[in-house]
């Protein structure tokens, strides 16, 4: 009598178990509406980025097509790991999202040990392309961006630059063009591309990297000077800058590029409706008539979505992979 027992309440854990997982496996199905609260995007780096930026103009277009607040979530640090991790270990119902760079993805996973892989993710959509650019204050002995490296072959090592993290684009690009042309700084890293600007602005740095947006600003007021960007074309808003093919080593041009992941997982049909929304938010006179994402910045609204856009990215690791190891950049 006393097995019985033991059996009936064992049997009875496990039905309570079944029922349990038999009710949430549905869950996400039963919600026909989606969304039908508040989106989270998470932005993987501090305040004042092109990242951030971008994000903060996207979600506000968002509501009209989404029917629901898209809100920004700040989550900086480690190169944008921390926040791309946070995103890879969320619950894939669609919910929460993040708005990444290349770096996080392609880069970074070369040179530290992150707590990801690329399989973590689905992938939504990229969203822009863009050139980052390189610049000094106005009171720089090097006015041009052949004065600069001239002044930079005999010194190496001696001078600075701002980036985002060991392995990031902005360290990746900017050694890819320092290599390219015989000079060495020493990498300075950030949480963001705003901590970066206001170490830079302070004298704490001696070169900056950083988005056309967030760097226009400055170079506007006379403040900063563009001297090259990581592309192979003029970015026509800053005419004197140079291109890599003007500096000679157009093969080692840098495109950065920010795309929309959530978790592995989100259903399809979720999916689909975040993929459509942010198609329908990118051709909105909002995005398509912001400064910040004029052709004119270099920065070009791309939508690439799913399976062709997973694609890319690990065709870029793989690439990518291969010059860090030529620059003997890692791992650290």
């Amino acid at each position: 009598m006393k097995t019985n027992r033991h059996w009936i309440a064992w049997l009875g854990v496990v039905l309570g178990l079944l029922i349990a997982v038999g009710m949430e496996a549905p869950a996400l199905a039963a919600d026909e509406k989606f969304p039908s609260r508040p989106i989270n995007l998470i932005v993987p780096a501090a305040p004042g980025g092109g990242t951030d930026i971008i994000g903060r103009i996207f979600a506000d277009a968002l509501e009209s097509y989404l029917g629901q607040k898209v809100v920004i979530l700040n989550k900086g640090g480690a190169a944008g790991t921390i926040g791309l991790n946070e995103a890879a270990k969320a619950r894939p119902d669609g919910y929460t999202l993040v708005i990444s760079p290349v770096s996080p993805l392609t880069m970074v996973p070369h040179v530290l040990q992150v707590p990801y892989t690329l399989k973590d993710f689905t992938y939504v959509t990229q969203i822009t392309q863009a050139p980052l650019i390189y610049a000094v204050r106005s009171d720089f002995p090097a006015k041009t961006a052949k004065e600069f490296f001239e002044y930079l072959r005999p010194i190496p090592g001696k001078l600075t630059i701002g980036a985002d993290g060991y392995g990031s684009i902005m360290h990746f690009a900017g050694t890819r063009v320092f290599h390219a042309m015989g000079v060495k700084l020493r990498a300075v890293h950030f949480g963001g591309t705003g901590e970066i600007i206001k170490a830079f602005l302070g004298g704490h740095v001696d070169v900056c990297s950083g988005t056309v947006q967030a760097l226009l600003p400055h170079v506007e007021s006379g403040k900063v000077r563009a001297l090259f960007s990581s592309i192979r074309d003029k970015v026509e808003i800053m005419p004197g800058m140079a291109s890599v093919t003007e500096l000679g080593v157009p093969e080692v041009e840098t495109l950065s590029w920010r795309g929309i992941f959530g978790p592995k997982g989100i259903p399809a049909d979720r999916v689909a409706v975040l993929e459509t929304a942010f198609r329908k938010a990118a051709e909105d006179d909002r995005i398509k008539g912001n400064s910040s994402l004029s052709p004119q910045t270099g920065e070009r609204l791309v939508h690439l979505a799913g399976k062709p856009f997973e694609d890319k990215v690990q065709a870029e690791y793989e690439a990518i992979g291969k010059v860090i190891k030529q620059l003997d950049l890692g791992p650290k």
